[in-house]
C-alpha cells in the first residue's frame, strides 16, 4: 500500500503535470489510504501543494541548480510536496520529510538522483527561516504573487479591479477553504442532521442563514453519512442565495441551466416542496448523470433531468417558465480556495471567449421566461467583464428591467455588502464566509 507521502505526490501531479481536477484527484486517492489521521495528512498536503506551488518552485528554484520546469515529474513532485511539508507543518520534523523524500525516490529506482534531492531538501530546511521574497515595496505584484501563489497577471487584475487593499484581501481569502452543507428538509430536520455529522466525528457549525450548516474536520467526504443519506447537499453559502433570490413559488415551473452538479435544482425542488417542475440541464452526459446522481440521493421526484446545451434555442421551451436561473460558466475566480488548479489554468483571452458563452445563454434564458416573470443570472467568480458589465449588457439588449434583491438578505448581509446591493446586484467577494459570487435578478417585459 502506498503512503500518504506518495499518494500526495502522484495526486499533486495529475493535477499540475496533467490538468486533472484536484476534487476529483483527492476522492480517488483518499480511498487508497484507511488510516483517519493519513486521510488528513494526505488531504492537507495535496491541497496545501496545489494552493501553494508558485512559492514553492520559487523556494526550490533558489536552492537547486536546475530548475523545477526541467525536473523529471516525478523528482519535481517529490519535491514540492516535500518543502510543502518543511514550509507549512511544524508537527512533522524536517528531517523526517527528508528521509521520506528519498525513500520515495528509492522506491522509483531513481538513486542516482538521491543525492540531489537531500541537498537540495536539507538546504531548504535550514534556511526555511531565512528566505526572502521579492521586495515588496520595489515590486508589489511579483511580492504578492510570490507570496500566494497566484498568476501574475491575476494580482495585477485584482488590484485594478478592486484596488490594492480589497485585492489583498481577496488573495488572503483565496486561501482559505470552507465547506458548507445545505440541510434537505424534505427528508430530515436540523436536529436529526447536526447529530448524524457529529457521531460522523464532523465539527458543525450553525450559520447565519436557515439550514446551512459549515462544516470542519472531515477526513473523507464519502464516508458522511448525512450526505450518503441524501439528507444535506454540500453547496457554499454564496450559492445558496441564488435559490433564495430567485423567490420561486409552490406549482412554479423553472428552468435550471448549467445545472451540474445539481445543487440550485435541488434547493428549488426543497421550495417547490413537491409541487411545480424543475427543468434540470447541462450540456454533457457526463454532467446529466451527475445531476441525476445527486437528485437520486436526495429523493426529489419532480424534475426533469436534460441534455441541452445553454447555448442552443429550443423553440419548445419559449415562454415556458417562471423562473430561470442560469449559473453561467465562468472564470471561477470567486472559488479558488476549493479549485486552486483554476488560477493555473486561466489565461486571460479565456475570460473575453466565456463572456461571449454567457452572452449566448442569456439570449436564450430571456426567450424561456415568461412575459412578467424573472430570471437569475449568477457567476462563481469576481471579474467586472463576466459580472457588473454583462448585467449592463442584460440591461441594454433586451425588453427585460432589474429587479432589486436587497430584500433577500439579512443586515449583516445589507451592510456588508451595500455599495452592490443599493445598484440592484451582490458581488460577494471571498471571505472568512462566502465564495465569490455574483448574482442579478431581472424581469421580462
Amino acid at each position: 500500500m502506498k503512503s500518504y507521502r506518495e499518494l500526495a505526490v502522484s495526486g499533486t501531479m495529475m493535477v499540475l503535470d496533467e490538468n486533472k481536477y484536484s476534487h476529483l484527484v483527492l476522492k480517488e486517492i483518499i480511498n487508497q489510504t484507511a488510516d483517519i489521521t493519513d486521510r488528513k495528512l494526505l488531504t492537507k498536503l495535496f491541497e496545501g501543494t496545489i494552493e501553494n506551488v508558485i512559492l514553492i518552485d520559487y523556494v526550490i528554484n533558489q536552492f537547486s541548480k536546475v530548475k523545477t520546469k526541467k525536473l523529471k515529474p516525478f523528482i519535481r513532485g517529490v519535491l514540492r510536496v516535500s518543502v510543502y511539508q518543511i514550509l507549512f507543518m511544524d508537527s512533522i520534523p524536517d528531517f523526517a520529510v527528508c528521509n521520506e523524500a528519498i525513500k520515495l525516490v528509492m522506491k522509483r529506482k531513481m538513486s542516482g538522483l538521491k543525492g540531489y534531492c537531500n541537498a537540495v531538501l536539507r538546504n531548504i530546511a535550514r534556511n526555511k527561516d531565512n528566505i526572502k521574497l521579492p521586495d515588496e515595496k520595489k515590486n508589489s505584484m511579483d511580492y504578492l504573487s510570490i507570496k500566494y501563489s497566484m498568476p501574475l497577471w491575476i494580482v495585477e487584475k485584482f488590484i485594478n479591479d478592486y484596488g490594492m487593499e480589497k485585492a489583498i484581501d481577496i488573495l488572503e481569502n483565496s486561501h482559505k477553504k470552507n465547506i458548507y452543507a445545505r440541510i434537505n428538509f424534505s427528508k430530515a430536520d436540523k436536529e436529526s442532521v447536526i447529530n448524524s455529522l457529529k457521531k460522523d466525528n464532523i465539527n458543525v457549525e450553525e450559520t447565519y442563514l436557515n439550514g446551512a450548516l459549515k462544516l470542519s474536520g472531515i477526513d473523507n467526504m464519502e464516508k458522511i453519512d448525512a450526505l450518503k443519506k441524501g439528507h444535506i447537499i454540500i453547496q457554499d453559502i454564496s450559492s445558496m442565495y441564488v435559490t433564495i433570490v430567485a423567490d420561486i413559488k409552490e406549482g412554479d415551473t423553472v428552468i435550471d441551466m448549467c445545472a451540474a452538479p445539481g445543487g440550485k435544482t435541488m434547493h428549488i425542488l426543497d421550495v417547490l416542496n413537491g409541487t411545480g417542475k424543475v427543468f434540470s440541464r447541462d450540456v454533457s452526459d457526463k454532467k446529466v448523470k451527475l445531476i441525476n446522481e445527486n437528485i437520486k440521493r436526495t429523493g426529489f421526484k419532480n424534475a426533469v433531468v436534460e441534455k441541452k446545451d445553454g447555448m442552443v434555442f429550443y423553440k419548445e421551451d419559449e415562454n415556458m417558465a417562471d423562473v430561470v436561473i442560469a449559473d453561467v460558466p465562468c472564470s471561477g475566480l470567486g472559488v479558488i480556495s476549493k479549485k486552486p488548479e483554476i488560477k493555473y489554468r486561466l489565461k486571460k483571452e479565456d475570460i473575453d471567449e466565456l463572456t461571449s458563452i454567457s452572452k449566448k445563454i442569456v439570449e436564450n434564458m430571456v426567450r424561456y421566461v415568461k412575459p412578467g416573470k424573472t430570471f437569475v443570472y449568477s457567476t462563481c467568480t469576481i471579474t467586472p467583464e463576466e459580472n457588473v458589465l454583462m448585467r449592463e449588457w442584460i440591461l441594454n439588449n433586451f425588453d427585460v428591467k432589474p429587479v432589486s434583491i436587497i430584500d433577500f438578505f439579512d443586515d449583516k448581509m445589507k451592510e456588508k455588502h451595500k455599495d452592490t446591493l443599493k445598484e440592484g446586484y451582490i458581488q460577494m467577494l471571498p471571505d472568512k464566509e462566502h465564495d465569490g459570487f455574483f448574482i442579478s435578478k431581472f424581469e421580462k417585459r
